[in-house]
């Protein structure tokens, strides 16, 4: 992964990039423009601000929001591990305490709707506060 702030215009960004991918057709680069300072990134947003840059969980448009269901033929602690994955990703990535809320209250409701126990995802979340 390369950042570039470029300050060229697009033009100019555009012929660079075609050049780059021209050196040797077997490196391939693909190229990802921020819109309103935000740059998605994977499963991150990134945005940019003058003097730093803020993150973010990320998710696509598409994503449906299912994981395995609580009632699935898994064992609880590959389900478990899914839950508690999901919470250290957000608590890793959420620059911002507002972020990070929103992020953990989105997967309780998630982890409820798929049918884990509300207990068992309230203290799941109130233990990831610990580390």
């Amino acid at each position: 992964m390369i950042y570039i702030l470029w300050k060229g215009g697009e033009e100019a960004l555009d012929c660079f990039f075609w050049r780059v991918n021209y050196v040797d057709p077997r490196i391939q680069f693909t190229i990802e423009r921020e819109n309103n300072r935000v740059l998605p990134f994977l499963d991150m947003s990134l945005k940019r601000y003058p003097n730093k840059i803020e993150t973010k969980i990320y998710r696509k448009e598409t994503h449906t929001q299912k994981y395995i269901h609580w009632k699935s033929n898994h064992s609880k602690n590959c389900k478990l591990g899914i839950l508690k994955g999901l919470i250290h990703r957000a608590h890793l990535l959420c620059d911002r305490k507002e972020d990070l809320l929103e992020e953990i209250q989105l997967l309780k409701d998630v982890f409820i709707a798929n049918g884990y126990p509300k207990k068992l995802v309230e203290k799941t979340v109130n233990q990831s506060w610990k580390t």
